[in-house]
């Protein structure tokens, strides 16, 4: 018997974050930006399917620091988010998308 448990390590493609990095920069700004030098996060996430089949990579959209009242993390019970963050959310992933595929149409 074979048991799989969870999902696979994200692996993000440098290729990739190395495209998309001005793009989101122009949006965000640098300084709001954080570039890791580690290609393979050390969580699990279902995207990480998507990811095996095509190179991409997994953005982490900040929605709330501690000081801002934000104490609890992603998968804890009382974790609360800021909310206005998410149109800002959208706009990235349809912005890569669109200058993504311009570039590469």
């Amino acid at each position: 018997m074979d048991i799989k448990v969870g999902a696979p390590f994200v692996y993000n493609d440098p290729t990739v974050a190395t495209e998309l990095y001005p793009i989101l920069a122009e949006m965000v700004g640098e300084e709001n930006l954080e570039m890791r030098d580690n290609t393979v996060s050390y969580g699990g996430d279902y995207f990480s399917l998507v990811l095996n089949e095509v190179p991409g990579i997994m953005i982490r959209l900040g929605a709330g620091s501690p000081e801002e009242g934000y104490r609890f993390t992603l998968h804890h019970p009382d974790v609360r988010f800021n909310e206005e963050v998410l149109p800002l959310g959208v706009a990235i992933n349809c912005n890569v998308a669109y200058e993504w595929l311009r570039q590469h149409a």
